[in-house]
């Protein structure tokens, strides 16, 4: 095979018979004089390097020259700035970036290369999610501009990803430089706000607050900004904003049809009936339901509907008031004015001094308690429920204990845990120290019989989930188990004062996701409650 067959070959882009017949001359070129093989590389070299032009917008020929330039020429014969800089945005082009940010790393081995190359790479790191590499090429590129405000903002969410709860004020630091380089650009300032907002530096998350109510707010930010309002004790931003859930542009909280027949708050006559209608949880229907007492002396003709799951338990729990089920039956249920079960919080201007009923404000009947107890829970051993998941159709929110620490608990004496997660728990299960935990799921079919389990337990130890809110609606010992960023609703999380419930105990993570520590605390406290109990 002549090196000239292979050469045409590679000129008519007949890539598959190049192949073959380039192996077949490189066999040969032992046989083959210097001043021949010199002769023939140069050709080839020429050719390679003139096809990165020709397949420039081709994407499978570029790729293939490329391969065989790495494979069949000598790297001194293409190693310069240009061409690995022209590579890689061609790259970039044909969305390879992997490929690309191999020839921008290339590229930085030159002297001459330009600090832009510092942004390209952190931007590809970014879009890798490899937030680590991409900092420090970030930050590189912000010593010697400090002009970009985009790459700023950029740094800003990244700290954020990276550092969680360390770092906060350079957080907002470069949300705050962001918007000084761009100030008609709201979404920075937003950014600053959030952060400020949920690590409770007040004066900041005020300041930048107005600032985005002074621009024409979106319904997703007057959301937020109720939220953290909330969270920060300011409650009376928290009742003129928070009905806005329901009209944000992303994610609005689901519920039919919110402004027919909405009232208004305007008296209501003995003949005109009102609907509380539940929204979003189980555990916001636990948390919310102690306000209809109260509200009854406003309103004492009103029926509220509740999840079938609740309906049961709130029954016994409310006699006075008239509950029924969201179900098929009463669908068509007659109303003439109605409203959001969650509105009563601003309805009845809320705040932390006034929340009503913060335990025993729901409750299962001692029979049923005797019966559970009889039928499932045969031990004289201190008796700990465990739930460690929310909602699984609900991901990110920082509530879920890993299994390989809870599980710790299952290994003290005297100790018997009973697993009360109905879902979300298989690998709970698939834990060795799983044999000393008993799975109640298969015999929780409402709340109802989950409450008389619960009310069974010497202590119940739970994350942010339904069963946290119904262990202090009931007034349980509760260990309440809460990452370092909790939920908007939990404004204060300091010992026995969850704001919400007496009986609950806070274990506050002194950094995000850190529950290593968290249940070191939760253990020792366990270890000389279990021990008081033997004694006794």
């Amino acid at each position: 095979m002549s090196f000239d067959t292979a050469y045409n070959y590679l000129l008519e882009n007949d890539f598959e018979n190049f192949e073959k017949s380039i192996a077949e001359y490189i066999a040969l070129e032992p046989t083959l004089s210097e001043e021949d093989i010199n002769r023939n590389y140069n050709k080839i070299k020429e050719c390679l390097l003139n096809k990165t032009e020709e397949h420039f917008d081709n994407k499978d020929g570029y790729i293939t020259i490329f391969r065989y330039i790495y494979r069949y020429l000598e790297e001194k014969d293409y190693d310069s700035l240009n061409f690995w800089l022209k590579a890689a945005t061609n790259f970039q082009k044909f969305e390879l970036d992997d490929l690309a940010l191999d020839c921008y790393l290339t590229c930085l081995k030159f002297k001459n290369n330009s600090v832009e190359l510092f942004r390209v790479i952190g931007e590809l790191f970014f879009k890798k999610k490899n937030y680590v590499k991409a900092v420090k090429f970030l930050e590189k590129y912000v010593e010697k501009v400090k002009t970009n405000a985009y790459i700023y903002n950029l740094l800003g969410h990244m700290y954020e990803t990276l550092y969680k709860s360390e770092d906060v004020d350079k957080q907002i630091l470069c949300f705050e430089t962001a918007y000084k380089l761009e100030p008609y650009n709201k979404a920075f300032i937003k950014n600053a706000a959030l952060v400020a907002g949920k690590n409770k530096n007040l004066a900041k998350f005020i300041k930048y607050s107005k600032m985005i109510l002074d621009k024409n707010p979106t319904n997703d930010e007057l959301f937020d900004y109720a939220c953290w309002s909330f969270y920060n004790k300011i409650f009376k931003n928290t009742h003129k904003y928070y009905h806005s859930r329901f009209f944000k542009e992303n994610g609005a909280t689901p519920y039919p049809d919110v402004n027919n027949k909405l009232w208004n708050g305007e008296p209501i006559s003995a003949d005109k009936k009102l609907l509380i209608r539940y929204e979003q949880g189980f555990g916001d229907s636990v948390m919310f339901v102690r306000f209809l007492p109260e509200f009854k002396k406003l309103v004492p003709n009103f029926t509220f509907k509740v999840q079938q799951a609740l309906c049961s338990l709130f029954r016994y729990s409310f006699p006075e008031l008239e509950i029924i089920p969201d179900t098929e039956e009463f669908e068509n249920f007659e109303y003439d004015y109605q409203m959001p079960l969650m509105d009563l919080m601003s309805v009845m201007k809320i705040t932390d001094k006034t929340i009503p009923l913060k335990s025993g404000y729901i409750d299962v009947s001692e029979e049923k308690r005797e019966a559970f107890k009889r039928e499932h829970l045969n031990t004289e051993k201190f008796k700990i429920g465990i739930a460690f998941r929310g909602n699984a159709d609900f991901t990110g929110d920082n509530r879920d204990i890993p299994v390989g620490v809870l599980a710790k608990i299952a290994e003290l004496d005297e100790v018997q845990v009973y697993s009360l997660q109905v879902e979300n728990k298989q690998d709970l299960f698939d834990l060795p120290q799983s044999q000393k935990i008993t799975d109640l799921s298969p015999f929780l079919s409402d709340f109802e019989q989950t409450a008389a389990a619960m009310k069974n337990m010497d202590l119940i130890i739970s994350t942010d989930n339904v069963l946290l809110n119904l262990a202090g609606a009931m007034g349980l010992k509760t260990f309440g188990l809460f990452n370092f960023y909790t939920d908007y609703r939990w404004f204060t999380l300091k010992g026995n004062n969850t704001g919400w419930y007496n009986s609950v105990t806070a274990y506050k993570a002194k950094r995000f996701d850190d529950w290593e520590e968290l249940f070191d605390r939760v253990l020792d406290d366990v270890r000389k409650i279990s021990v008081s109990y033997r004694k006794n």
